[in-house]
């Protein structure tokens, strides 16, 4: 058979094969009125022939990416005409996925077939991992609905599970196939990402994140991005994800952002300032769960320990950006720097946390005068102790890692003079406001229902501004000092 003969062919079962797939979908589930999830689930399964059918007939010619882009148009005409009720979502008046589905994988196969070829092994353990992954996680879950957990976004413990298992058999195939020569170790680290994916993936754009996250894990070990040590933080991370789920220490769209940081901090920082972090956030999670029933059984009062999405970027946001600068210009103060902010907001958390405990109120930094427990620019020995003895006993990473004792005291050092500027700037630029009804004082702008009165401080200030301000002015004194003095 001619190559071009073989070619209109392999269009003709493509699309034969993708029109097929429609309507047997339909006609099922009209004719037996069949559980639209399930339905949805199976269909996206048997999609994952139609990358067989593509390597087949075109391989990873330019015909790959014109079918890719006929179907995206197809699927986009169906998917916003309404003309297919058995991939629509129950819980959502209209659903995207499958259009979202042709889309990724069009992106993805435009950069390899316009840029780089050699990648294309890992487009297919990416479209299968949302083939398969994905989609066989609600049937397991299903499946096992009265032994399982749900974790966030209406995600289950079984089908991150399952997730993770499928993803690191298909990578495993691929492997084998395409003499890959994948190591364990990234196939699992891969296996973990594209569950996290899944588990934090709001219902819908889990068809973009998905496929993007697996093909951009890959393609980031394949250009040596990657090292062994950061493969083994990323499959760990989960598991402090996971409890923190379960203490439910944060809200939910706060346990994705919090996954995304360390992620971030382990792909741009590798595995030193992952495992840095880590153990602060751990450390963090733990002082915060003692001290607070410390502080319940002592006062009769709880203290919301519950997290949200501003505070973890107030704390993590600098971080990830000087880490980000390191990764792509090389310069090592900036690695310094992310060290230094990182372990303030640590710091401060514990001079928060274990000064509460104090038994006489703090004492507000500016005005030393006794204020209440809790509030900002207040400070206590007890809280100033805790936060000097945790820059210096967790500064120790630094000793550690680069075994130099001057940097050691400077990250330190600055680290703890940070703790000291956020109560300076909580004490002169937070708002403080009263309540108009019981006439207590607090930071909260609505107290009793009722809006407080502004008494000191600014109203558009609060503590998480406070804490990414702070953080700023720490990095920017360990910017002049690392390069004013020569020491790097």
């Amino acid at each position: 058979m001619s190559p071009t003969l073989w070619t209109v062919l392999g269009y003709i079962v493509f699309f034969g094969y993708m029109l097929l797939e429609i309507l047997v979908g339909e006609g099922l589930q009209k004719k037996f009125n069949l559980n639209k999830e399930m339905t949805r689930k199976v269909e996206h399964m048997f999609t994952g022939v139609c990358w067989i059918i593509g390597y087949f007939f075109f391989g990873w010619t330019i015909h790959i990416f014109i079918v890719n882009l006929i179907s995206v148009v197809l699927l986009g005409v169906i998917t916003f005409g309404g003309l297919m009720k058995s991939i629509e979502r129950e819980d959502a008046a209209k659903s995207y996925g499958v259009f979202y589905f042709g889309l990724s994988t069009l992106v993805i196969v435009t950069i390899l077939v316009f840029v780089e070829d050699s990648l294309f092994p890992y487009y297919g353990i990416a479209y299968y991992t949302l083939v398969l992954a994905d989609g066989f996680a609600p049937i397991v879950a299903k499946a096992f609905k009265k032994h399982n957990v749900e974790l966030v976004h209406g995600k289950t413990l079984v089908g991150t599970v399952t997730v993770f298992l499928m993803t690191a058999l298909i990578a495993f195939v691929f492997s084998l196939i395409f003499s890959l020569h994948l190591s364990p170790l990234l196939i699992f680290s891969l296996a973990s990402v594209v569950a996290m994916a899944e588990l934090f993936g709001a219902k819908g754009t889990d068809n973009l994140t998905i496929v993007f996250v697996a093909f951009g894990y890959l393609a980031l070990a394949h250009y040596g991005y990657l090292d062994t040590g950061t493969e083994i933080v990323i499959l760990l991370v989960p598991i402090l994800t996971l409890t923190t789920i379960l203490f439910k220490a944060l809200t939910p769209w706060a346990h994705t952002v919090s996954y995304l940081v360390l992620l971030a901090f382990a792909i741009f920082g590798g595995y030193r300032f992952a495992v840095f972090a880590l153990t602060l956030f751990t450390i963090a999670a733990v002082v915060t769960k003692v001290t607070s029933e410390l502080y319940a059984k002592r006062t009769g009062t709880k203290r919301k320990n519950t997290r949200g999405v501003i505070q973890i970027l107030a704390n993590s946001t600098l971080a990830v950006i000087f880490l980000a600068l390191y990764f792509f210009l090389r310069a090592e103060w900036l690695f310094y720097i992310a060290f230094v902010v990182i372990l303030e907001e640590f710091a401060d958390s514990m001079s928060s946390d274990i000064g509460r405990l104090a038994k006489d109120p703090p004492v507000d930094i500016l005005r030393f005068k006794r204020v209440p427990a809790g509030t900002s620019g207040g400070v206590s020995l007890l809280g100033t102790s805790a936060a000097l003895v945790a820059t210096f006993l967790m500064g120790l990473f630094v000793l550690l890692y680069f075994g130099d004792p001057i940097l050691y005291v400077i990250v330190a050092g600055v680290a703890f003079l940070g703790t000291l500027i956020d109560s300076v700037l909580g004490s002169s630029l937070q708002g403080l406001f009263q309540c108009s009804v019981c006439g207590e004082m607090t930071e909260k702008k609505v107290h009793c229902d009722t809006p407080a009165t502004l008494i000191k401080g600014f109203r558009a200030v609060d503590n998480s501004l406070v804490n990414f301000l702070s953080g700023a002015l720490t990095a920017g004194v360990a910017a002049a000092i690392l390069l004013g003095t020569g020491i790097l």
